[in-house]
């Protein structure tokens, strides 16, 4: 298997070197290369790279002093040339076209399903014991919280929790997915009891006070697939790091959880959605982003580290926002966006786009936080599969011991 293993072409830019000086390295017996079936394209071991990445070509960039730097070979999610990519197929196409049970599947599997898989109702005994568990919680208690419950609940009463194969760790993600989908508290029409209906579906009346209309739901439906991955996000690290112990799905998952629930994660479109619906009541954008401005030194939703442009999931999302807003909150949504680049000069990212979409879906504050989760669970389960296939308990990072010394070490 090559899957997770480096081209020539990506070694070089790990290393910051050209592909003949890789080739060069490999003369001198510095790396070695195993040869594809083909005879022609070679292969590199990734924890080799790392290790002369440290030793004598580490990065010279890093976005934040002190920050921690780690590179995994996956062939999950490709982030290029401001595109964004899902086992090589572009998210654009997919992303308003196909069901994110499908996204999920190719996550998971590696090529799409044919034909679009069938929904995933949850036994009714899982769906149960979830219920129980989150029944006692407050309903403004935060979406990640009652997620993480549900996934505890479920996770206890799984007595096959620790079978890491791959179909039957896929088979519970299915599962677990259908009862996210029915964690979150209803805040619109009760909703369909069917359990048999697509996540987005289910998942519509439990975020918005509006009727879930086939657009509503397929803009719901392109939010989660855009947000299936990327890449090695914080909370992707996380449940990567929990499954190099063989610590169950479950249990990654939940590490995952801890970590997207921080603000400068998947909470981050609240800000977003509170500058747009003050925009929108005020009819002042920008007062809005001055005001966010003021309070923080910059606008939530604007930029990113990963793209020198626009953040392409933010086009098609807002794309298919526009589908469903009304005349006022589109003008609302475009305002804020002109304003906000014209302050700092960053283009929208996917937490402006998740915003727009609670803004004019009418969502409580605190919806795209569980939009954001229930989407990249999809991505967390995919990332616990390639990383079972990897040796285990090979994350162990080094400190440098900075407290206070007694006067006989100094």
């Amino acid at each position: 298997m090559t899957r997770n293993l480096l081209t020539a072409h990506q070694v070089a830019t790990r290393l910051g070197v050209q592909r003949a000086t890789v080739y060069a390295y490999v003369s001198r017996g510095a790396l070695h290369r195993t040869v594809g079936d083909d005879g022609r394209t070679s292969w590199f071991d990734p924890d080799e790279i790392e290790d002369l990445a440290r030793r004598g070509r580490p990065r010279t960039r890093t976005d934040h002093p002190g920050s921690v730097d780690v590179v995994l070979a996956s062939g999950l999610t490709q982030i290029d040339g401001g595109r964004l990519r899902y086992r090589g197929l572009d998210v654009a196409s997919l992303a308003g076209s196909v069901s994110f049970e499908s996204v999920a599947e190719l996550l998971w599997a590696g090529t799409l399903p044919e034909p679009a898989p069938d929904p995933w109702p949850s036994p009714r005994a899982v769906l149960a014991a979830a219920e129980r568990a989150t029944s006692t919680l407050p309903d403004r208690s935060p979406i990640a919280a009652r997620l993480a419950v549900a996934l505890a609940a479920i996770a206890a009463a799984d007595e096959a929790r620790g079978d890491l194969r791959p179909e039957t760790v896929r088979r519970k993600a299915r599962s677990l997915l259908s009862v996210f989908a029915r964690t979150p508290v209803p805040v619109g029409s009760p909703p369909d009891p069917d359990r048999t209906l697509p996540i987005a579906r289910q998942l519509w009346p439990r975020l918005s006070p509006r009727r879930p209309t086939a657009a509503r739901v397929n803009a719901l439906d392109a939010a989660l697939v855009l947000l299936a991955d990327h890449e090695l996000a914080t909370s992707t690290l996380a449940a990567r790091v929990a499954a190099s112990t063989r610590a169950n799905p479950f249990a990654c998952v939940l590490s995952a959880i801890g970590a997207v629930s921080g603000p400068l994660h998947g909470r981050a479109a609240i800000g977003t959605h509170r500058i747009l619906a003050e925009a929108l009541a005020t009819g002042h954008a920008a007062a809005a982003v001055d005001g966010a401005l003021e309070a923080s030194e910059q606008i939530p939703g604007f930029g990113h580290a990963l793209y020198d442009g626009v953040d392409p999931r933010a086009t098609i999302l807002l794309d298919q926002v526009s589908t469903i807003a009304t005349a006022p909150v589109a003008e609302t949504i475009d305002a804020v966006r002109r304003v906000a680049v014209d302050a700092t000069g960053a283009e929208p990212n996917v937490d402006f786009a998740l915003g727009a979409l609670a803004v004019a879906a009418s969502m409580p504050f605190g919806t795209t936080e569980g939009i954001f989760a229930i989407g990249r669970t999809a991505g967390w389960i995919a990332h616990v599969l390639e990383e079972y296939d990897e040796r285990p308990l090979r994350y162990r990072a080094s400190a440098i011991y900075t407290g206070p010394v007694e006067p006989a070490d100094r």
